[in-house]
């Protein structure tokens, strides 16, 4: 009272930090807490033209020029420093229709935006949680004005073209890849909804994409003959495998280059598939490289060939191949019945038989006489009845020299070229 006797508290415990106390600082004319500053500290955070996210002493306020305009709440209470943790702030604002946006930093190259009304009151969220390096974050920062990840870019990084397969472009924009198809402004590519960043699956990294079925395939390599491919939703996210971890050499890699149009093993054969369903395939008129699959096709022979006195017997299935390059893929099974190939040139065609987990020395063989010309029969030693016949050989080509000089082993293949 007048007489100097306590009546009462003037306020509640104040924190040195807080606007209450910074405000009463004016009334008193005195620096309580000791920052420097007589009365509110104010210290601008981001200018968005007019408008300016200022930190309050412990408050957060948007300045229209000079003027408050609002304070950022939380269910009508003022939202204080450190309130959600540490590292989590406001760090930029722009006027929308109702109110305000505000973008936050949440650590960790982290981010998420809010909508607020015109008096700064949280009404909901304008974004999830985004990634500093997401282009969905980095195509913000255009609106916002601001480098908010801190890459030294404002708004989208330019995108590095990895592969363009048929009209689809597999792009890494910063750190993260991007799917673009036709005018398609693109999207990221994602596993669990997370954006994949370059390395992460290393030593495997994209190399292309295709659109495919409303959503994309994206194949993946090691660099060293090691390949997977995944499918992925119109969103770019994952959704299954294609195929898991194969070779180079495998079937359904190497039939997969003709939708990606890439030649994904760098064999230097990018191919027209032929799949042989009946009993022959004539490719003697062929006018561009060809593969032949013949993996799934079962000959309808009675017996097969016979190492002690080789011969054929039954009705074999016959490829005759051409000038123009070919590849022959033949899975070595009990399914696969005798196949007969005739104009096989080991200069120019491929023949790729997979030994189906069998042992690099278990492909044998053997020179014949079929029909008085000279031919090379190739099947596994422990089943003589079915395999591969070759005739219409180049001149001098001999078994023992095709196994030797020929024929490599790679990823569970013999490659005979």
């Amino acid at each position: 009272d007048a007489n100097g006797n306590y009546t009462g508290s003037a306020t509640g415990v104040l924190a040195g930090s807080s606007a209450a106390l910074e405000s009463l600082e004016t009334t008193f004319g005195t620096d309580l807490n000791g920052d420097g500053t007589n009365g509110v500290k104010l210290t601008t955070i981001e200018t968005n033209g007019a408008l300016k996210l200022v930190q309050a002493a412990n408050e957060y306020q948007l300045y229209q020029g000079s003027t408050a305009v609002a304070t950022l709440m939380l269910s009508g209470a003022a939202v204080v420093t450190g309130q959600f943790g540490t590292a989590v702030a406001p760090v930029a604002v722009i006027a929308a229709t109702s109110g305000y946006e505000v973008m936050w930093s949440l650590g960790n190259n982290q981010f998420v935006a809010w909508n607020v009304d015109a008096n700064g009151n949280y009404t909901g969220s304008a974004t999830g949680v985004l990634a500093g390096s997401s282009a969905a974050l980095e195509s913000l920062e255009t609106n916002f004005g601001t480098d908010l990840n801190g890459d030294g870019t404002i708004g989208p990084k330019p995108t590095t073209i990895v592969q363009v397969d048929n009209t689809t472009t597999l792009g890494l924009v910063g750190s993260t890849y991007v799917l673009i198809n036709g005018s398609n402004p693109g999207v990221e590519l994602q596993v669990g909804g997370a954006p994949v960043t370059a390395g992460q699956f290393a030593p495997y990294n994209p190399i292309g994409a295709v659109a495919v079925g409303g959503g994309y395939d994206v194949a993946f390599s090691n660099g060293a003959d090691s390949f997977i491919v995944w499918n992925v939703d119109s969103t770019g996210n994952f959704s299954s495998l294609v195929t898991g971890v194969v070779s180079g050499q495998n079937f359904t890699l190497e039939q997969l280059e003709q939708q990606f149009n890439q030649d994904l093993n760098g064999d230097g054969r990018l191919s027209t598939q032929v799949i042989n369903t009946g009993t022959t395939a004539n490719l003697s008129t062929a006018s561009q490289v060809t593969t032949v699959d013949l993996a799934a096709n079962s000959a309808s022979v009675t017996a097969g060939l016979n190492t002690g006195a080789i011969s054929i017997t039954g009705s074999p299935d016959t490829v005759t191949l051409g000038s123009v390059a070919a590849t022959v893929e033949f899975s070595l099974t009990s399914t696969s019945g005798i196949e007969t190939i005739a104009g096989f040139q080991y200069t120019l065609d491929d023949l790729n038989i997979d030994l189906m987990g069998a042992a690099n020395s278990v492909l044998s063989a053997s020179d014949i006489t079929l029909g008085a010309q000279h031919g090379i029969a190739i099947y596994a030693g422990t089943d003589t009845h079915h395999g591969i016949v070759l005739t219409g050989l180049n001149s001098g080509l001999t078994a023992a020299n095709l196994l030797t000089s020929h024929t490599s082993f790679v990823g569970g293949h013999a490659i005979i070229t």
